[in-house]
């Protein structure tokens, strides 16, 4: 009985190993693609990296795949390695074990940066100044005419579009003026918007 059961046991490994075998030599079954989708990518010079795999998705790319293959059962970790021009980009689902179909649910999300635009404010003494940045809005309150008043506007701007800072409502028996108030966000925090009332 044993001897039986020894025997079956070696013609089922060498069937087995015969199957591997095949597959291998077929190419099917022993790696996979990694790969997954892509949201909201408008920025160039996006590179995800995956071990010593890299691939760079054009602007508009709503899905991506590395070119070197994962084996089956090897772990798979994907990351950006660098983010496109003025945005950046998150992944979800990053890591994990190769199976017998391809990874697919690996997802990078991208997002424009945005930054605040933000100034001083000096010689007011009167009330209701009111500043606008397109549709945002600031009230300044009254202060010392030799005293700066920060602001900031509530609403941050996306890098790379345009704001402009200008004087929606003058104080009470003044008169303000807006310099360095317009431009293109360019990728740092606006802090220079400098309002000047008499």
């Amino acid at each position: 009985m044993t001897s039986i059961t020894t025997t079956a046991r070696r013609a089922f490994a060498l069937a087995l190993a015969g199957l591997v075998s095949t597959l291998a030599a077929c190419g099917g079954f022993t790696s996979v693609d990694v790969g997954g989708s892509i949201t909201g990518l408008t920025g160039t010079g996006l590179v995800l990296a995956n071990g010593g795999s890299s691939v760079s998705p054009a602007p508009g790319a709503t899905r991506f795949v590395f070119p070197n293959q994962v084996a089956i059962r090897d772990p798979y970790s994907v990351s950006v390695t660098t983010q496109p021009t003025q945005q950046t980009c998150a992944v979800f689902n990053p890591s994990g074990t190769a199976g017998a179909a391809p990874v697919t649910i690996v997802a990078v999300i991208c997002s424009t940066n945005t930054y605040s635009v933000a100034g001083t404010v000096t010689g007011l003494t009167g009330t209701n100044l009111v500043l606008t940045n397109g549709s945002d809005q600031v009230t300044i309150p009254a202060g010392d005419a030799n005293r700066k008043a920060n602001f900031v506007f509530p609403v941050p701007v996306a890098d790379g579009t345009a704001y402009g800072v200008a004087v929606l409502t003058q104080p009470a028996g003044q008169t303000c003026t807006v310099a360095n108030g317009s431009a293109f966000m360019g990728g740092a925090p606006v802090t220079n918007v400098s309002v000047t009332c008499q």
